[in-house]
């Protein structure tokens, strides 16, 4: 239905245009740390990161998941009781799961410090990130209340001044304190993120009510016993990430940990914005469709649809001037990483694929599958990444990505079809191989041919063909033709 893609298109593009600014920022900072700190600063900005999120999912107990779903529903059957209720029980929560995150890195510091770095240098830089642990919870807490009302202009705006406030505090820490301002730096923007959610939450109206313990007890329990199984499967996913940076760490050194890193950063740059998209709207859409099976279909196929012919252009393009983008966003000594970065680009293209289908489960509330489904799927990554690391180098890593992801997908689609009732249909199985397909003969150019002319001449030729194509097939699924474009466009000028 045309209204359905419209909203789709609407939502992907007021949350994108947001995600797409603030990763323009983060790739500014991301250039800034490159030159001040090189490659090891960059390893070690990621690795601090993949630990406090470790320890921050961990902590967080899934209630940001599970209360976004309470609030979703509860909005959407205008229970302003229920709303006000999950509220403010989840933000009681919130302090308590934050107080956990920082008295784990408190009192795990010198253990976190071993396994992390293999020696007891950063113990005191881990215990730093105690605070950010509390901050970070308070910050969930206030977006899952504007995601689970779809508030999305506020959460737009949240997210760009997010960016932009922790720019303007984190450079001058990795300017004035190098390596060791790299703590420093986390925090700082995460007390801007902090007040900007503060400032658009206290503008929503949520009713005042008295809630006793006895009854947060009661609204906490629904939502703790499916938290604890989406916290499972987002530590599971954390996890995975620092165990493959501990693995780079231990069996090469940080500077190629570095390299992976921008590999990874960078290929997924312009679809970002998709993926932001989903978790942002999309997710709380499928709550209230639970009792509309054909209408959850429908929205899953459009969603899919939408993600796909807004990102394939893109990977195509990440992939053709990969080198190029590295230099840009990092500096010269990251073109090395170009072969990672066009590897991950297989990667991206199967998680715009199956981040669609992972939804439909967290939104039935089906907490045992969707961990299930999670830590199956590391596991397999996890072996994949080890092996191609001992066969293949890092190159092998990036492999074991592409691998890791397509195998999820296969699980992913025999799951809602068994289970759900959910079909792709052979439309949009056609429409997801062709663009895999597509993106490999643009990798195998840039592979075997040494021509430059053949090289650039063919590849630039699929990217406008594809643009063309995915531009065609979107206005079409819009509904929009050549005339109403024009029309809207010379209606704005007057």
């Amino acid at each position: 239905m045309p209204n359905g893609y419209r909203g789709i298109f609407k939502s992907t593009a007021l949350i994108g245009g947001s995600a797409f600014i603030s990763g323009f920022i983060r790739m500014a900072q991301n250039k800034v740390v490159a030159v001040l700190l090189g490659a090891d600063g960059v390893a070690l900005l990621a690795t601090m990161t993949d630990l406090f999120n470790v320890v921050s999912n961990g902590s967080a107990l899934g209630l940001q998941s599970s209360s976004v779903r309470q609030i979703a529903e509860a909005a959407g059957a205008e229970d302003h009781v229920k709303l006000s209720q999950t509220v403010i029980v989840y933000r009681r929560a919130v302090w308590a799961t934050g107080l956990l995150g920082a008295l784990i890195l408190l009192l795990g510091a010198k253990g976190l410090s071993q396994t992390t770095f293999g020696s007891g240098r950063y113990v005191w830089a881990i215990a730093a990130l105690a605070p950010l642990a509390v901050v970070t919870q308070l910050s969930a807490g206030q977006c899952a209340v504007l995601q689970g009302m779809r508030q999305i202009s506020r959460l737009s705006l949240i997210r760009i001044f997010s960016a932009l406030g922790g720019f303007l505090l984190v450079i001058p820490c990795y300017y004035l304190w190098g390596m060791q301002g790299v703590v420093p730096g986390m925090l700082a923007a995460a007390v801007v993120n902090l007040l900007v959610s503060w400032w658009h939450v206290r503008k929503i109206a949520i009713q005042k009510l008295r809630v006793s313990w006895q009854t947060s007890l009661s609204v906490l329990r629904p939502m703790l016993a499916l938290g604890l199984s989406f916290a499972a499967g987002i530590l599971i996913a954390s996890l995975l990430c620092y165990l493959q940076k501990i693995l780079l760490i231990r069996f090469s050194d940080l500077e190629s940990c570095g390299y992976y890193q921008a590999g990874v950063g960078a290929s997924g740059i312009l679809v970002g914005f998709i993926l932001a998209a989903m978790g942002t709207d999309y997710y709380p859409k499928l709550a209230g469709l639970l009792h509309n099976p054909r209408g959850l279909q429908q929205a899953v196929r459009e969603q899919m649809e939408i993600s796909l012919f807004l990102s394939v252009p893109g990977l195509v393009a990440m992939m053709i001037f990969a080198p190029m983008i590295l230099h840009m966003l990092y500096s010269a000594a990251f073109v090395k990483a170009a072969i990672l970065m066009q590897i991950f680009t297989f990667a991206v293209y199967f998680q715009v694929v199956s981040w669609p289908l992972g939804y439909v489960v967290m939104a039935h509330g089906h907490g045992g599958i969707y961990l299930v489904t999670q830590l199956v799927s590391a596991a397999i990554q996890l072996v994949l990444f080890y092996a191609g690391l001992r066969l293949w180098g890092v190159p092998g890593c990036a492999a074991a990505g592409v691998m890791g992801y397509f195998v999820y997908v296969a699980i992913m689609v025999f799951l809602l079809y068994w289970n759900y009732g959910v079909r792709l249909g052979w439309p949009l199985s056609l429409t997801i191989m062709a663009g895999c397909l597509l993106m490999g003969l643009v990798f195998v150019n840039l592979r075997a041919t040494s021509a430059p002319v053949f090289r650039w001449g063919g590849n630039l030729a699929i990217l406008l063909g594809v643009s063309a194509g995915c531009g065609v097939l979107l206005m079409r699924n819009l509904n929009l033709t050549m005339a109403e474009i024009k029309q809207r466009l010379l209606r704005e000028r007057g």
